[in-house]
């Protein structure tokens, strides 16, 4: 069974690809006129987690309610709560603490943003490191290099890891190491990685790991 495991999550992703691959593609088989156009800031690139909003579109479930969805692209130079102050978007996905962290530095009223509701009951950030460097808890982080996406998840979840560890650790014992690529994490460039527990664990457990993970 241990052998079977790591087979199916790469069928599982797989098959998530390609669902995301066919919803971009395919066109509403529904006329457009008269819809009412949305523009739909996304925070990263075309993935997995954003699948069901992808699914939905495929299956004209927004244009029965009379809307012509537009997906743009997020990530790295992209800030989708920006987007949608300027207008650029009406929808836009974020993380939790970048929707607290946009609100406490605007000072525009006119640019004030409603929070509507969540995609994921809980946060999917995570920090992966390779067994062998036996990184457990936040205390292991020090002296290590620790790869994040500044102003993303992982690296306020990472200040918050260490400064509620008992007792707080200080940011600066610890290498921070900003934009990693898999390719880093791979050649131990990068000790720890900030991940999402639904796309970069997934792979790095994969036995096609070679070809898919780190190409």
């Amino acid at each position: 069974m241990k052998r079977v495991w790591p087979v199916l999550l790469v069928v599982l992703v797989i098959g998530v690809g390609l669902l995301v691959w066919q919803s971009v593609t395919l066109k509403d088989d529904t006329s457009l006129a008269g819809r009412n156009r949305v523009v739909f800031q996304l925070q990263w690139t075309p993935q997995a987690q954003f699948v069901g909003f992808f699914v939905a579109k495929a299956k004209n479930y927004y244009a029965q309610e009379g809307l012509d969805v537009e997906f743009r692209s997020g990530g790295p130079e992209v800030n989708p709560l920006r987007n949608v102050a300027t207008g650029e978007a009406q929808i836009g996905l974020a993380t939790g603490d970048q929707v607290l962290v946009f609100e406490d530095q605007n000072t525009d009223p006119a640019k004030e943003l409603r929070v509507v509701g969540t995609v994921f009951k809980d946060s999917l950030a995570c920090f992966m490191s390779h067994a062998k460097l036996n990184v457990r808890t936040p205390a292991d982080f020090v002296g290590k290099r620790v790869g994040v996406f500044p102003s993303y998840d992982t690296e306020h979840v990472l200040l918050a890891l260490l400064q509620s560890n008992k007792p707080p650790i200080d940011v600066k014992s610890v290498q921070v190491v900003t934009f990693p690529s898999l390719a880093a994490f791979k050649d131990g460039s990068v000790d720890v990685f900030g991940a999402y527990a639904i796309n970069e664990p997934i792979w790095a457990s994969s036995p096609l790991k070679k070809s898919l993970f780190y190409s």
